[in-house]
């Protein structure tokens, strides 16, 4: 069977895979806390700091008040208070994964941004980790074969070209073809996004830091 054939057998089959496991395997939201009630509020209990909760600043102790869940427009904002552990479980359990969870601390200035992920052991992500592992090793085994591909092509091509004239030319064309190529993508890109906006509208709960700022002052020599 030719080599195209079998990439396109694999690809459907691990498409079919994937969609098996995510139809027939159930996996609960996990935002990597748990919570407890006190009088009167709602307090993190239990956190894992590699865990989404984590990730968004949350600490043991903070007192949730209240949650809210949009899908990128602010007007489809689905917001409510918190006074028990029921009342923030049943609002994490009817949101799906890749959703943001948005919750307001006593501790935080600002409501933090928590994205639902996969409970890492429920049944789907057991029968997904031997899949993963594969996945990562393949991965880690592409970035491996780089260096010396590339390496051992220049070394190759180089030595290939012929005279020295014959070099030059060759890395003349190969200058204004990255260039050329260069300046099309990005004159693709920065036209694709003042059209079609991307992320206008979602509010991902991020701020603008002093070192972002810095970054936009520069000016086209500082970068270069």
């Amino acid at each position: 069977m030719k080599l195209h054939w079998q990439i396109l057998i694999a690809l459907l089959a691990g498409a079919l895979v994937g969609g098996l496991f995510q139809s027939n395997l159930h996996s609960s939201p996990w935002v990597g806390m748990t919570f407890a009630g006190s009088p009167g509020a709602v307090v993190v209990d239990q956190l894992d700091p590699s865990g989404p909760g984590g990730r968004a600043g949350i600490s043991p102790g903070d007192e949730i008040l209240e949650v809210a869940q949009h899908l990128g427009d602010p007007k489809s904002e689905v917001r409510t208070g918190v006074s028990t552990v029921e009342d923030i479980e049943s609002f994490i359990e009817s949101m799906g994964m890749g959703e943001v969870l948005w919750l307001t601390t006593d501790g935080a200035e600002m409501p933090l941004a928590v994205p639902i992920a996969m409970d890492p052991e429920s049944q789907r992500a057991r029968w997904i980790a031997p899949f993963a592992f594969v996945a990562d090793l393949f991965l880690s085994l592409l970035k491996m074969l780089i260096v010396p591909l590339i390496l051992s092509s220049i070394i190759t091509g180089v030595a290939g070209v012929g005279t020295g004239r014959d070099l030059s030319r060759l890395g003349g064309k190969t200058f204004t073809y990255y260039i050329s190529t260069s300046f099309l993508a990005a004159l693709l890109g920065l036209g694709l996004v003042n059209l079609i906006r991307p992320g206008e509208g979602a509010l991902l709960g991020l701020s603008m830091s002093d070192s972002f700022e810095q970054v936009t002052r520069q000016s086209i020599w500082d970068v270069l």
